[in-house]
């Protein structure tokens, strides 16, 4: 029969819990203090982050950017720094002959800087200097100079133990302590590091997230960007984000690994993925876009009725090389009306209408091809959630090249400290993880950088003391920080971050007769005709009127407005054998505006004159308010863009009261204008300043170092450098003891308790007395004392002697700690049953808790 435990067994058994709780409660305690500290460096210098990157900041930075400080760049082969010394990060360490990669040269004296490949250099009369070419990241880098004093002070004041960084969107990275860094091959141009696909980096700026790849095959070469950018962002998916792969050439569309839905982003399944994208075959022809889009948002629909999604952020990114497959027709018969471009994009806004959630398209472009960029940048102007473009350069990394990704996914996010997973530090700390925080532009809300702070799995052991429950709390906060807050995205935000891309997208201006632009009224006609029929038209039109004459960037905004995605014609066109002239007679020059700046103007109007044998015209589209120019020849069907001026009798007749006037129109933007020349405009001698402006440390040594000499192990090659590495904090001999002392309170304090209990029940419980004393007393109180159930049992022994089982909180269990299926000792009053002993004494049965 089941016995009921004594209330001292319950009690002592519902204190033990207590304390069990209480001991993971305070060690649970103990690590988010450890984070919130963390946290707090990190949130200091991601405020300072966002100061010094600011528009206005940005502007001045150059200006006191030779002031005398400067940068070590982490590649140099400086000496790096006149106090560096061969150290790891927390243990003293003497170097011998097996010394470790990690144990390099470090300095506290001030942070290094990092960049991509390709962007640095070697420049000056002796080939000492290192430079950017890049103007932006030449005066971001001149800002990050302002960050050296708070990196310092926050690695001092918050007690860190490893690294602290800021990292910008644009690629730079900077560092402290500061180290130096291995060259792959020894040389500068290809010691890179692009912040942008570090684990911290992604959870700061992506929440969970669909995604489905386009990929063109035309790209499958070995000399193209693209491909290894898709394997390098496969690689960097986490285990919260869902992927489709789709690849499409001139003949089939495939959807790669083999599904019918999204899937969970398992490092298996991108392993595939990254294998199959590197067998694909080449293509050759126009590819099959229109149905790579269909299958895509097939996908995303059948993903959503079968759950298999994030909830969270959906994206279409589209690689592509060359131009649509109905771009076959409109090349092959140029009198023909073409209209690919606008069934794409039509194809894309009906599409989107049948899923519950918006979806943002991000599209990249390798290649010198017009329609196919023109494409690529026009969807994105029509994606219900934000959508960025951008052109892919033969010469950036793979790693940098698919940026707008993580920039897209930021818009969405919550402005707080981000987790990342658990992953290996590239210096050779050991596995580790970071707390990251996002800064951003104030105005905007698009994305500037992150900051992080590391820390390594054995720190936090010292202060929790269980390295698993450090992981699982790890775990935990980073799917709990990958959240899914999603913000709606405003259109200047959109508008902004694509600024960033030079892919701002044309306003949408439709229900009016004509639209005014300065002193000048733009008539659109209303069918397609040749450049030679529209002239025609618009000169019909009277006094004076003509095809228009975009020669300013405020008449080429208005025509993109006003324009279709496949292109109106204006008044401006090269004959055989001459050159682009205005119809005013005026000849065409170069501009910031009209052509993408990739194209070759001159060589593309020489080649169809030699292989067309015709005159060449111009249309502006509208995928954006710049770079959107066309050369056509001249029998093509468009639609044309009339110019009239203000004030004649024929705009009396023509546009009567129906005009759209920015000046005293009301008008909501569909997509909201932005300031130009990189979102801000500096003063004329701030870009002069930046002209000259130098933030990285020149080289001082004499000869170039080998990697060798950047080693911890016997220093320099000229016998100078440190033998035994030193510490580079002594603040991190006192978290190791200050986690120690924490822990060894803890369990002092559960000792003390437990003994206070076991006394304390020791005094309450009587000697098993014998049986003739026992009948004395109350057989309920009797049993309670000894601690046995008072019910007696079915099958009680011949001689009348009592047998029960301890209760599970019983304090003999504490005091002797018997296991279960233990060899049981024999203790005073306790006698195992069937053994011998006096009549009067009890023979109980004890098998153990």
């Amino acid at each position: 029969m089941n016995r009921r435990r004594s209330p001292h067994s319950r009690a002592l058994a519902l204190h033990i819990v207590l304390l069990v709780s209480i001991f993971h409660a305070l060690h649970a305690d103990n690590f988010d203090e450890f984070i919130a500290q963390k946290a707090g460096a990190a949130r200091k210098v991601a405020n300072k982050l966002s100061r010094v990157l600011a528009p206005s900041a940005l502007c001045r930075a150059p200006v006191n950017c030779n002031d005398g400080a400067c940068l070590p760049h982490g590649c140099s082969n400086s000496e790096f720094g006149p106090n560096y010394r061969c150290a790891n990060m927390s243990t003293d360490i003497v170097c011998d002959a097996s010394c470790e990669p990690n144990k390099r040269l470090l300095t506290r004296d001030t942070p290094e800087v990092r960049s991509p490949s390709g962007t640095v250099r070697y420049a000056g009369r002796r080939g000492k200097d290192i430079v950017f070419d890049d103007l932006d990241l030449r005066r971001q880098a001149c800002a990050l100079k302002d960050m050296t004093r708070d990196l310092r002070r926050a690695y001092v004041d918050e007690q860190l133990q490893s690294w602290i960084y800021a990292a910008t969107s644009s690629g730079l990275h900077l560092a402290y302590p500061g180290k130096a860094r291995s060259r792959p091959d020894n040389r500068l141009e290809t010691c890179g590091f692009v912040p942008m696909q570090r684990p911290w980096y992604i959870a700061a700026a992506s929440g969970r997230r669909d995604i489905v790849f386009l990929f063109d095959t035309s790209l499958s070469t070995a000399d193209k960007v693209l491909p290894r950018a898709l394997k390098s962002a496969l690689a960097t998916l986490d285990t919260g984000d869902y992927v489709s792969v789709i690849a499409f050439g001139d003949t089939s569309v495939t959807v790669l690994g083999n599904t019918r839905t999204l899937r969970k982003a398992e490092s298996n399944f991108t392993s595939r993925l990254e294998q199959e994208v590197e067998s694909l075959p080449q293509s050759s022809g126009f590819p099959m876009m229109t149905e790579a889009f269909t299958k895509a948002f097939e996908i995303l629909s059948r993903s959503e009725r079968e759950s298999q999604t994030s909830n969270c952020a959906r994206f279409i990114a589209l690689l592509s090389k060359d131009a649509p497959k109905c771009f076959e027709n409109c090349r092959q018969d140029s009198a023909d009306e073409c209209t690919c471009t606008n069934q794409i994009v039509s194809l894309i806004k009906s599409k989107q209408q049948d899923l519950r959630s918006k979806v943002s398209i991000v599209s990249f472009t390798e290649g010198d091809d017009n329609d196919a960029q023109r494409v690529a940048r026009s969807i994105v102007c029509e994606a219900e959630g934000a959508g960025v473009w951008r052109q892919v350069s033969s010469t950036e990394s793979a790693e940098s090249a698919l940026i707008p990704l993580s920039d897209i996914a930021s818009l969405s996010q919550r402005n707080t400290e981000y987790t990342s997973g658990v992953y290996t530090d590239a210096s050779g700390l050991g596995e580790m993880f970071t707390i990251a925080r996002p800064a951003y532009d104030a105005r905007s809300s698009v994305i500037l950088g992150v900051v992080g702070v590391d820390v390594t799995i054995r720190e936090a052991v010292e202060v929790v003391g269980n390295e698993g429950t450090v992981r699982s709390r790890v775990a935990e906060r980073h799917q709990r920080d990958r959240g899914c807050e999603q913000n709606d995205v405003t259109s200047g935000q959109r508008q902004s971050l694509r600024l960033r891309y030079e892919g701002v997208c044309a306003d949408i201006l439709r229900s009016w007769s004509c639209y005014r632009v300065g002193g000048s009224l733009f008539i659109p006609s209303n069918g397609t005709l040749s450049w030679n029929e529209a002239r025609g038209y618009c000169r019909s039109l009277g006094n004076g009127s003509d095809l228009a004459i975009l020669d300013n960037e405020g008449k080429n905004k208005m025509a993109a407005a006003i324009t279709s995605y496949d292109g109106n014609w204006i008044g401006l066109r090269a004959t055989q054998g001459n050159p682009l002239q205005w119809v005013s007679g005026t000849a065409w020059t170069t501009n910031s505006y009209g052509f993408y700046k990739g194209i070759d103007v001159e060589k593309e109007i020489e080649n169809i004159h030699n292989t067309e044998n015709v005159n060449v015209c111009i249309s502006v589209d509208r995928r954006g308010i710049k770079g959107n120019w066309n050369i056509v020849p001249c029998d093509a069907k468009r639609t044309a863009i009339c110019e009239l001026q203000w004030g004649s009798p024929a705009a009396v007749d023509h546009c009567s009261s129906n005009i759209f006037d920015p000046r005293t129109t009301s008008h909501t933007p569909v997509n909201e204008d932005v300031e130009s020349s990189n979102g801000f405009n500096c003063e004329a001698s701030d870009d002069e300043a930046l002209q000259n402006a130098n933030p990285i440390c020149k080289e001082k040594t004499k000869d170039k170092l080998r990697d060798f000499d950047r080693l911890c192990c016997g220093g320099r090659a000229d016998s100078s450098g440190p033998l035994t590495c030193d510490s580079t904090s002594e603040s991190s001999n006192v978290g190791v003891i200050a986690g120690s002392v924490v822990g060894a309170l803890a369990v002092v304090t559960l000792i003390v308790i437990l003994l206070l209990l076991w006394r304390r029940k020791r005094k309450k419980t009587p000697n098993v007395v014998p049986v003739d004393k026992a009948s004395q007393l109350n057989e309920s109180e009797n049993a309670t004392n000894v601690g046995i159930s008072p019910e007696p049992s079915e099958n009680p022994p011949p001689d009348g002697s009592y047998s029960g089982r301890l209760g599970t909180g019983s304090i003999f269990a504490m005091q002797y700690g018997h296991a279960e299926g233990s060899e049981h000792q024999e203790q005073p009053g306790l006698h195992r049953q069937g053994s011998s002993g006096s009549s009067g004494e009890r023979s109980d049965e004890f098998d153990g808790i």
